[in-house]
């Protein structure tokens, strides 16, 4: 994922934001108590980085979630609503978040929570997965739509990026080639660290226009 978000090496280009500065949490834990605390300190933590409300400059310009939860996790539900006021104060802080749809396609109605959050067009910005290769047809285990939230704006996901057998750096001084829609997501995270090193002032709401809006259109639902 990293490799993808920020990956640099001599005579070869894996990253889409090449040498971008990165910082991470491990909000992936055991337990859904110690889960949901984990991710709520990761999220309180992109907010303000440093702990010193008086500066942004620690502030990240976006943040690659690669993780989700359904109903088949005990103690979670489609829609799940626990992390919604979190995300809403870190993109408050400037912070674009993007998120990783899930691998449970190709049944409909199958977007994992928070990514699945369906309140308007730009919450929870979650990315679908497509082949590598023009005419970029859908993977067949990226999650799909609609968001099981309802809702006008239960169209799901927001975009898609390749994530189907994509070349990226490991562990160990490796290169692996990887599928899921953890590896499309940092294809737009990368993007947005573009957008912002090109202008550092645009808003989430209005970065997120953009993407939907450039994005290219591969014909009917």
């Amino acid at each position: 994922v990293m490799g993808i978000l920020t990956g640099v090496a001599a005579g070869d280009t894996i990253g889409v934001a090449p040498g971008a500065h990165w910082i991470a949490t491990n909000g992936i834990q055991a337990g859904t108590a110690t889960f949901d605390n984990s991710i709520m300190a990761s999220l309180e933590f992109m907010t303000d980085p440093d702990g010193n409300p008086a500066t942004t400059d620690d502030v990240p310009d976006v943040v690659n979630n690669s993780w989700g939860v359904n109903e088949s996790f005990a103690g979670y539900l489609d829609c799940d609503s626990r992390w919604w006021d979190l995300i809403d104060n870190c993109e408050a802080a400037g912070v674009v978040l993007v998120w990783a749809a899930g691998n449970e396609g190709p049944v409909a109605g199958t977007v994992r929570s928070p990514a699945d959050r369906a309140v308007n067009p730009y919450n929870c910005f979650s990315v679908g997965s497509t082949s590598n290769h023009m005419p970029f047809t859908i993977s067949s285990f990226s999650s799909r739509g609609p968001s099981l939230c309802g809702g006008v704006y239960a169209v799901k996901p927001e975009i898609s990026a390749p994530g189907d057998t994509i070349y990226s750096s490991f562990p160990g001084g490796q290169y692996v080639i990887r599928n899921g829609t953890s590896m499309s997501a940092p294809h737009i995270s990368g993007v947005v660290a573009l957008m912002r090193q090109a202008n550092p002032d645009v808003d989430v709401v209005t970065i997120k226009d953009i993407l939907m809006n450039t994005a290219l259109d591969l014909g009917n639902a």
